[in-house]
């Protein structure tokens, strides 16, 4: 199985996965996260995807309160 941003790469079509930092804000969507079902992938993984992705330490205590909060960082979710 591949890990949480391996999938977040691919499904942002990154060719690199040091390329996902750079490109997730524009090529994902809130669709694509929440599809993601938040106990496929450890809490670990989903804290490690947030910090990687956001460049700061997050630490939530569940995986639905990580996805949410990956979600909350994508354009439009302040609507």
């Amino acid at each position: 199985m591949r890990g949480l941003l391996e999938v977040l790469a691919s499904r942002a079509q990154c060719a690199y996965l040091s390329d996902l930092p750079l490109c997730w804000r524009q090529r994902l969507t809130r669709q694509d996260i929440a599809s993601l079902p938040e106990d496929a992938y450890s809490l670990w993984e989903w804290n490690d995807a947030l910090g990687y992705l956001l460049g700061e330490g997050n630490a939530c205590l569940s995986a639905c309160e990580a996805r949410d909060c990956l979600m909350g960082h994508l354009p439009g979710a302040r609507d």
